[in-house]
């Protein structure tokens, strides 16, 4: 049922095709366990297995998750659902660089992502009065 499963949209590059593929992923709380659908081909990539190594704090969009050895990122959603769900979990913030700082915006980065934040949407711009 709709109620114990949460649905996202994944992408995995394939290095021997030179392209992303995209799975839609299915994750049930109740047990733990995953199941993938290829969205090109319409039909069942893997079948609903137990899977440990992923929990429901690991799912929400932007992340990258591993599953079975494939390293798959989250590009959106799968249903209404799950985003309702879910997508109220996720913070946002704001962060303005002053131009003193520009040429260590490398540093900047890193400091952010060692902190366990996540940059979605990045851009430089010269902001008018």
């Amino acid at each position: 049922s709709q109620d114990d499963r949460f649905a996202f949209i994944a992408e995995w590059y394939d290095p021997n095709a030179s392209l992303f593929r995209r799975y839609e992923l299915l994750y049930y709380p109740k047990d733990g366990s995953v199941e993938m659908y290829d969205v090109k081909n319409h039909r069942t990539f893997l079948k609903r297995t137990k899977y440990d190594d992923l929990h429901l704090e690991d799912l929400f969009v932007g992340n990258k998750v591993t599953v079975f050895s494939r390293h798959l990122s989250l590009v959106d959603y799968g249903d209404q659902y799950t985003a309702r769900k879910l997508g109220s979990r996720k913070e946002r913030t704001l962060a303005l660089v002053k131009p003193d700082a520009v040429p260590k915006i490398g540093e900047l980065i890193d400091i952010i992502i060692n902190a366990g934040f996540t940059i979605t949407k990045a851009k430089m711009m010269v902001l008018s009065r």
